[in-house]
């Protein structure tokens, strides 16, 4: 493990006198200058990114922990802290630890892993379940909120099994008076802070994410904007002079509002009026944006770039991680150095989904057979198609997306143990086959968050329509399992 000491040192000293002060913990939209109320002044909140009260800017690198200084409105001084064995979803300091979610699990690194005041200290699984990489967590309380497939959980920061507290959840945010839950029909609760009871709130929108602007609870209704108040518990629409995007978040200081309309680009709306901001390339949605008082920062689907929004005067800049780290991770990757990178455990063993790949096209090139470990896909033979298979999954990607800057994943095949059923807590799946030759279901994992910009969106959309016919049985489906496998 990497140690940085006298950045983890500040982090230490801050929380230990934020403990003495009796200020609140780090929220997900606190510090900064901004004067508004924050119902979330007492809630950690884990996003792919996350400030400290001392601006110390912690984000997850692929596998890669990774910290940078905000001052004076500039991110610099980027460096690697550390590696985990998954890559990184989220991250958030409370109290003395580091909480991680990644791909294996959800951790806690004690803070003194770092400072090197414990030789003996070590990480502790706090969850054992991987979280969904487009899911947030919020600590509360000590207790951990999160969402799986389409329910609520808790788990203790202590570790322990997850506890469902409610089920259709489409969004939810944690405050002082209670959890916010947005159902994924169109209801919003509220769930009181002990759990122990729950009251409807009325109807707002359908496939609502909630989003915290000071006082309010802001979410898109259509093309319009909506500010939930938490103290009049009544929602009333924002005026824009663009209607919202129906993919992205709106994001506020408490007074003035970022959005993105249906064409991509990005207004500020202020008490003065709009505000048009040039030349955004990654526009963050919800787990990829954290508001640090009158900022916002964010990083890229891909991790590549980090971006710095100033919501009280509609300024953007953008960071190329890549070339911000390029030292520390040249250094690392060359095995100079610990962390070393390490590979995620595969499920059911050795199986290996990348055995024996063929890539072959048809007679009269108008497919393309691509033979995995016990499965075949059946695609058109376009170049816009690419994959990235590693362990027991592969993703299907549309390449313009990626080139795009978005993640471009169509699809994740993803192999189980014929005993594993935790497939059914995902969001959006279909079951595509059995294995023949190796005891596997493999299931067709869609995902929920934005794949695509608005310059690759309409390939994008031709490629799914195809993908999302991957199912067992259907007549149609382009994933044969071995037995059947059409020769090329």
């Amino acid at each position: 493990m990497s140690t940085h000491n006298k950045r983890f040192l500040v982090t230490l000293l801050a929380v230990i006198m934020t403990v003495m002060m009796l200020l609140p913990a780090c929220s997900g939209s606190g510090g900064g200058s901004a004067s508004v109320d924050n119902i979330q002044q007492n809630v950690t909140v884990g996003k792919r990114v996350f400030v400290d009260k001392s601006g110390v800017v912690y984000f997850g690198y692929e596998n890669f922990i990774c910290s940078a200084l905000f001052k004076d409105g500039e991110i610099n001084d980027f460096v690697v802290e550390g590696a985990t064995t998954g890559r990184i979803y989220g991250i958030a300091i409370y109290d003395d630890a580091m909480y991680i979610a990644a791909s294996d699990g959800l951790f806690s690194y004690p803070l003194a892993m770092f400072t090197g005041e414990d030789k003996n200290a070590s990480p502790t699984t706090v969850c054992k379940d991987g979280l969904e990489s487009y899911n947030h967590f919020e600590i509360f309380e000590d207790k951990v909120f999160f969402t799986y497939g389409h329910s609520l959980y808790y788990v203790p920061v202590s570790g322990g099994d997850k506890q469902e507290i409610a089920d259709e959840v489409y969004d939810f945010e944690v405050s002082d008076k209670g959890i916010y839950i947005a159902e994924r029909d169109g209801e919003m609760k509220i769930m009181s802070p002990d759990l122990d009871d729950d009251k409807d709130a009325g109807s707002i929108a359908k496939e609502v994410k909630f989003t915290v602007g000071g006082p309010d609870l802001l979410y898109r209704d259509g093309s319009k904007l909506m500010a939930y108040s938490v103290q009049k518990e009544e929602s009333e629409e924002i005026r824009t002079e663009n209607g919202l995007n129906e993919y992205m978040v709106a994001w506020s200081n408490g007074t003035n509002y970022l959005y993105q309309d249906a064409e991509y680009k990005t207004h500020l709306v202020t008490k003065d009026g709009e505000k048009d901001i040039e030349d955004v390339n990654n526009y963050p949605d919800k787990s990829y944006g954290y508001q640090y008082g009158d900022y916002l920062v964010s990083t890229s689907h891909q991790y590549t770039k980090m971006q710095l929004f100033d919501l009280a005067n509609g300024t953007y800049k953008e960071y190329d991680l890549d070339k911000e780290m390029a030292q520390y991770l040249s250094r690392i990757k060359g095995g100079d150095s610990n962390p070393e990178p390490q590979t995620e455990p595969q499920t059911g063993g050795d199986y290996d989904v990348m055995k024996s790949f063929m890539r072959n096209a048809s007679s009269d090139g108008k497919e393309q057979y691509m033979y995995f470990n016990d499965f075949l896909l059946v695609l058109p033979n376009d170049s816009d198609i690419g994959f990235e298979g590693k362990g027991d999954s592969v993703d299907i990607l549309c390449i313009p997306a990626k080139n795009e800057g978005y993640a471009g994943k169509l699809v994740t095949i993803r192999a189980y143990d014929m005993n594993d059923d935790s497939y059914k807590n995902l969001p959006n799946y279909h079951v595509a086959g059995v294995g023949q030759n190796v005891q596997k279901r493999f299931i067709a994992i869609y995902p929920t968050d934005l794949q695509f910009g608005p310059n690759s969106k309409a390939k994008y959309d031709e490629l799914h329509d195809i993908v999302y016919k991957i199912q067992e049985g259907s007549p149609d489906s382009p994933l044969q399992t071995a037995d059947s496998s059409p020769a090329p």
